[in-house]
């Protein structure tokens, strides 16, 4: 009489899969517009719970976990709390895989769930608020190293606990983690596709992310060179018109103040020209 109906389980299967490799084609996408994309990592088993996903700039890498829903639930202190200790053991992984380089590691979790207020967290049969007033008054201050609410530190201390690492120790990962509840995934369609370039573009990157995790020889790190062949967009990002300039290296005398300026003008610039 209980036995689940398979159709539920394979749309809310796809309902998920579709936005968390959606939204990593658009993250990764923009990183590699901005020429900022040095790679990024599909299924990676060293990751752990941060591998929905995962991508590196030059100084940045950057792991998320994805929970997305198609019954429109909300989220509570108590899931929270639950997803804690992977995520920041997950992080303390990744920090130290990538310290050597040196990187920081920036922890994300994402979902389209709303936080709920219709909660009542306690301590000592004392209510002290919802869920969303948590979030608001104790977490956000807790992320940007400001004081957080005397009646909040209880319960701060009981993540701690469950997350099994010292008040330093998780200080520091909630300065390196961004919690997005009621997150808005990028909007782009197949049926716009042929349109509209960046939908045609973001549904060839999510469907090369997608057929990457189920390929035989399942690559994990693909690197911005590997995505532009791949994907075709070579003549995307070479140069249209290359200046070779002759320079007599016997005659050549740099002046140093000219060069400084210019450096330092190129240094605060992205993209666009100097005049």
């Amino acid at each position: 009489m209980n036995k689940p109906i398979s159709a539920k389980g394979e749309r809310q299967a796809i309902g998920g899969f579709l936005p968390q490799f959606g939204e990593f084609a658009w993250l990764a996408y923009r990183q590699l517009l901005h020429n900022s994309l040095e790679w990024v990592r599909v299924a990676d088993p060293e990751a752990q719970q941060l591998d929905d996903i995962l991508y590196a700039t030059p100084t940045t890498v950057f792991a998320y976990q994805v929970k997305w829903t198609i019954s429109g639930a909300a989220i509570s202190l108590n899931d929270f709390s639950q997803l804690l200790p992977s995520l920041v053991s997950s992080w303390q992984g990744l920090r130290t895989k990538y310290q050597s380089e040196p990187k920081q590691v920036l922890a994300h979790l994402l979902t389209n769930k709303c936080l709920t207020t219709k909660d009542r967290i306690a301590h000592k049969k004392a209510v002290v608020g919802s869920t969303a007033a948590f979030f608001a008054e104790a977490w956000q201050p807790l992320q940007t190293r400001q004081p957080v609410p005397a009646k909040w530190q209880p319960i701060i201390t009981r993540l701690v606990r469950a997350s099994k690492v010292s008040r330093a120790e998780f200080e520091e990962f909630a300065a390196h983690f961004t919690f997005e509840p009621a997150y808005q995934a990028k909007d782009f369609s197949v049926v716009r596709a042929g349109h509209n370039q960046l939908d045609g573009d973001l549904n060839d990157f999510r469907s090369y992310l997608l057929e990457s995790v189920g390929h035989p020889d399942r690559p994990v790190q693909l690197n911005r060179s590997h995505l532009i062949s791949a994907l075709g967009w070579q003549a995307r990002f070479e140069t249209t018109f290359t200046h070779e300039l002759f320079v007599d290296k016997a005659r050549y005398q740099p002046i140093r103040g000219t060069i400084a300026q210019l450096e330092a003008k190129l240094a605060a610039h992205s993209g666009g020209y100097l005049f």
